[in-house]
């Protein structure tokens, strides 16, 4: 649930309603249909009553965008080649203060 509202910048009752409607993280968010993503809400929101007004179009749209542009930048993070020169070897056995 923090991830959702730390990225996407949602308030908790829209990320219980997100939740209630089985959308639990950003991947779910990024690879649904902004129609149907606010059917799903409006259709728990009706069972739960936990919010007066809920997102448009619009701005479930906005979320869907950076969830993707959050998918696609975690993916280019970990298409990365591996560089053994970025990580620090440690080598511990001549310290004495290892045993």
């Amino acid at each position: 649930m923090r991830l959702l509202v730390s990225e996407l910048n949602l308030n908790e009752k829209v990320v219980q309603l997100l939740e209630a409607a089985g959308y639990f993280d950003i991947l779910s968010i990024a690879s649904a249909d902004a129609e149907s993503l606010r059917d799903d809400l409006v259709l728990v929101n009706q069972e739960m009553r936990a919010s007066k007004k809920l997102p448009g179009l619009l701005e479930i749209s906005q979320w869907i965008s950076q969830a993707r542009a959050l998918q696609e930048e975690a993916l280019s993070r970990s298409a990365e080649p591996f560089d053994p020169h970025d990580t620090a070897l440690v080598n511990f056995e001549n310290d004495p203060e290892v045993l």
